[in-house]
């Protein structure tokens, strides 16, 4: 059986591999969020210290709302 905090590294890979696979000019994922609801996502230090821009950029856009991943253990 695999550990949660393993099985939530490969939920965010996924969830941001999906939204990279989106068009450019397709709405924003918080976007088709209901009014008051916001839509957030984990975030790794490279992502927060803009070592991968190209994830920072997709948290930006389509997430109202950051998690630290593991920085704070």
């Amino acid at each position: 059986m695999r550990r949660p905090e393993t099985l939530g590294l490969g939920l965010v890979g996924a969830v941001l591999g999906a939204v990279a696979a989106l068009p450019a000019d397709s709405p924003a994922l918080k976007d088709f969020m209901p009014r008051g609801m916001l839509l957030g996502v984990a975030v790794t230090q490279a992502q927060v210290e803009g070592k991968d821009e190209a994830a920072a950029a997709l948290v930006t856009r389509h997430f109202d709302s950051i998690t630290p991943e593991n920085l704070l253990k």
